[in-house]
């Protein structure tokens, strides 16, 4: 199996990830580093394939980006209380990756795109990463430091949906592929009546409002034991704060 001796390992290319590489660079900027990600582009769950139509942030602009650099958007994009479309922030992302140079390489190319890390273990002092790529090959990474910020919604949690007899031939999917779903066509085919969303999270808002956006009746479950949907706020802030998301975020509201 093909082996890279490295400094530092990294897993992920989401928000966390970026910011830790770029630190960490920013003080040892020859160090060998590669960041072993999963999917097919960077930005974890602001990623261009987790991206749809009417997706957007729940936090101001004044709230996005990271302090070296602020978030801009066109002067003729679309916000509601400091909101934006996340597209802008998957630009924002792409943008950060290619702009950011050490060492004379930017940090996108220190990215392994399309490597499933299947293993990790540690061996005489070095962490050893497997992976396997979308072909199956298999390749070993191996360093003295190891940072994992793979994320929350890396690995999908299903429920088991008992479906038995009944001749269903829609689709199922996690919130993690619903940008596929969306970007594919699926959801603007009119044979596509209904939408079901199981869950209160902001992912679940989000996935309502796409589908009721593309003209789909949609049924929203939640359990009856849940607390219903979560972080509902009114949009307008008081004061100096843009948005009520702004207000919460102080110490004052804490």
């Amino acid at each position: 199996m093909p082996e890279e001796v490295l400094d530092l390992i990294c897993i992920g290319a989401g928000i966390s990830e970026i910011e830790f590489a770029k630190f960490y660079l920013d003080i040892h900027p020859e160090c060998q580093i590669t960041i072993l990600e999963q999917g097919l582009c960077v930005g974890g769950v602001w990623s261009s394939r987790r991206s749809y139509d009417h997706f957007w942030t729940q936090s101001g602009r004044r709230m996005l980006g990271f302090s070296d650099v602020p978030i801009t958007i066109p002067t003729d994009a679309p916000s509601f209380y400091g909101c934006i479309e996340a597209k802008h922030v998957t630009s924002y992302l792409e943008d950060y990756f290619d702009n950011h140079i050490y060492n004379g390489s930017p940090l996108r190319s220190r990215i392994r795109f399309g490597r499933n890390v299947e293993m990790i273990k540690k061996l005489e002092g070095y962490w050893v990463a497997s992976t396997q790529n979308h072909r199956g090959e298999w390749k070993t990474f191996k360093a003295p430091k190891l940072v994992v910020a793979a994320g929350l919604t890396s690995l999908p949690r299903m429920p088991l949906f008992a479906l038995g007899d009944t001749p269903f031939k829609g689709r199922i999917c996690h919130r993690k592929h619903f940008g596929d779903l969306s970007s594919t066509g699926y959801l603007s085919d009119t044979r596509c009546k209904h939408v079901a969303v199981v869950g209160a999270g902001k992912s679940a808002t989000d996935m309502v409002y796409e589908s009721v956006k593309k003209g789909k009746h949609v049924s929203w479950i939640i359990r009856q034991d849940g607390e219903g949907p979560a972080l509902f706020f009114t949009a307008p802030g008081r004061g100096r704060y843009e948005n009520s998301t702004e207000a919460g975020a102080t110490r004052m509201s804490a």
